[in-house]
């Protein structure tokens, strides 16, 4: 019983930044696509909307236990694109903006990596 207590808990504070992203982007919708179109995203409209859609349900898919790998197959799909298209380190124009967003990229992949632990923890925890 407490493993399956600490596995929410855990899924809870996880699930929190993609909620929030998801949130934000639909109420700033706009702004949203203007960066995208920024950052050259293809489609930044359709990207808004479908990366709004997919931190939602996939950090509500992790909270809600029987989405749980759904979610989290949700939430991998979503950073992917955005850790690809928002975090260039590799074309930065300085070093400090070289610096943070390779850090940015790096969160990104250990966000991935807590996706696919979620994911997997998802198959054997019930």
């Amino acid at each position: 019983m407490t493993i399956l207590i600490l596995f929410l808990i855990g899924r809870f504070l996880f699930s929190m930044i993609f909620i929030f992203t998801g949130i934000t982007q639909l109420l700033k919708f706009n702004e949203t696509v203007k960066y995208m179109s920024s950052l050259k995203v293809p489609f930044p409209t359709l990207s808004t909307l479908g990366s709004s859609i997919m931190a939602l349900a996939g950090g509500g898919g992790i909270i809600y236990h029987s989405y749980c790998l759904y979610g989290a197959i949700a939430i991998i799909l979503f950073l992917v694109p955005s850790t690809y298209f928002g975090h260039k380190f590799w074309s930065a124009p300085n070093k400090k903006e070289k610096n943070n967003q390779m850090q940015h990229f790096m969160k990104n992949i250990a966000l991935t990596g807590g996706a696919i632990i979620i994911a997997v923890a998802s198959l054997y925890i019930k």
